[in-house]
């Protein structure tokens, strides 16, 4: 799953940028976050779960938002059926994702 990232109304003081988000996995599995910046780098950030109840992730990252591109999610798991009367697949979810500027106090 991949978030590219429009930049609106980013204050120009804003020197870091905090990221948050819930995810949540059907049964143990690792996902793998990846911080993309404009420039091409990134930063990789391996979220192991258990599948037990979803998680929240909260992080500060210590890059401008104004650079960030790009938020990958990937998963080594895989997806099975919702339901018995559910086909629809999934491995496992994310919602309520956040990111907000910071800037020096």
């Amino acid at each position: 799953m991949s978030f590219k990232l429009q930049h609106l109304f980013v204050p120009k003081d804003a020197t870091w940028t905090k990221l948050r988000f819930e995810y949540g996995t059907r049964g143990k599995q690792t996902l793998t976050l990846r911080i993309i910046k404009r420039d091409g780098s990134s930063q990789e950030v391996l979220l192991r779960s258990k599948g037990a109840v979803p998680v929240i992730f909260e992080q500060v990252i210590d890059v401008p938002p104004i650079e960030l591109a790009e938020i990958n999610i990937e998963t080594d798991g895989k997806a099975s059926p919702l339901g018995d009367k559910d086909t629809r697949m999934a491995a496992w979810m994310v919602r309520n994702v956040n990111i907000t500027p910071g800037s020096p106090e």
